[in-house]
């Protein structure tokens, strides 16, 4: 999608293991520490054709359908797609779905995921919650920048995923969350989220 790029990050120092045409490739430190079951990432998008190869749309400026458009968690209240959505490029949890618009844009996504809390007589044979796992994430979102339309947003917030099984053999995840949106290091909004996603 758009260029995007997660890189992860483990351990305490950091070291870069290629640049290639102006793009970090990997992050990443040489164990990972203490806490085995640990997991940072860093996901930096630019925003443009498919493949990245630009940032910024043509057409008329004046056609609503020219900019990119970010905004919201955007799961459903019950899906069947990936649970973090905070971490695709087109998202921006603390806002209304859809609220901020861009024709060109930069963004970066820092997502800290705690060690699972795993169960073992949770529930019935006919229900049963298997793990939970909290997240910490944080965004910015650099819009139209250069321009006189230029903004630069943010966010930070937490996700918390159940999972659990359903007729002993249909996992299901049960979600909640929440983020405050950022504008001018001041917070603009908020958001919640609760969602199912089922198999």
């Amino acid at each position: 999608r758009a260029g995007q790029h997660r890189l992860p990050l483990q351990g305490r120092r950091l070291r870069a293991t290629g640049v290639r045409a102006g793009r970090l490739r990997c992050i990443r430190g040489p164990d990972p520490g203490p806490y085995p079951h640990l997991e940072s990432a860093l996901s930096t998008t630019t925003g443009g054709s498919p493949y990245g190869a630009t940032t910024i749309t043509g057409g008329d400026g004046n056609n609503p359908l020219t900019p990119y458009y970010f905004g919201g968690f955007k799961n459903n209240y019950v899906d069947d797609k990936e649970v973090k959505r905070y971490r695709e490029f087109d998202t921006l949890p603390g806002f209304e779905i859809d609220e901020v618009a861009a024709r060109s844009f930069g963004k970066s996504v820092l997502e800290w995921n705690l060690p699972p809390v795993r169960f073992e007589d949770v529930g019935t044979p006919t229900i049963y919650l298997g793990s939970v796992r909290p997240a910490l994430f944080a965004s910015v979102l650099f819009a139209d920048p250069g321009l006189s339309t230029e903004r630069t947003l943010g966010n930070a917030g937490a996700q918390v995923d159940f999972n659990f099984t359903l007729a002993h053999r249909l996992p299901m995840t049960f979600s909640i969350g929440y983020a405050a949106g950022i504008e001018d290091w001041s917070k603009r909004d908020e958001a919640w989220l609760i969602s199912l996603k089922i198999m």
